[in-house]
Parts: C-alpha cells; sequence; structure tokens
C-alpha cells in the first residue's frame, strides 16, 4: 500500500489525477485506520478536484480532516 501512496503523489505530480485516483481509491474507501489511509484520502481529494469531481474532493477533505491522523 506504501508504494501505491507514493507512485500515486507521482502521478499526481506529472499531472496525471485519473491515474493518481486509479491507485488511491482502494486504499481511501476503507475506514482509515493509519496514516497511510489519511495520505490516499487527502491525494484522492487532490485528484478528484483536478478532474472536476468537487463532490467527491469534498468528501475525501472532509473524511481526512475528520481523522486525528491527517491533522
Amino acid at each position: 500500500p506504501e508504494a501505491r501512496v507514493h507512485l500515486a503523489r507521482t502521478w499526481l505530480d506529472r499531472d496525471e489525477p485519473a491515474r493518481a485516483l486509479a491507485l488511491l481509491r482502494p486504499l481511501s474507501s476503507e475506514s482509515c485506520a493509519s496514516t497511510l489511509c489519511s495520505l490516499a484520502l487527502l491525494f484522492s481529494a487532490e485528484a478528484n478536484q483536478r478532474v472536476g469531481a468537487i463532490e467527491e474532493a469534498s468528501q475525501a477533505y472532509l473524511r481526512a480532516s475528520r481523522d486525528p491522523l491527517t491533522r
């Protein structure tokens, strides 16, 4: 999972948010219990925002902000 998060960040840095989302969806769909999941939520939010999925981005940011591991 950690490698997927790092690769997703790389895809975001290369302006490939759809590829990042494909890697992050499985990691951020479960309830967060680790810092890695929290990062996946934040990166998913950014990727969704970049592809114009504003509602999904908003929900991911909301979930990440509720998690004490992302603070």
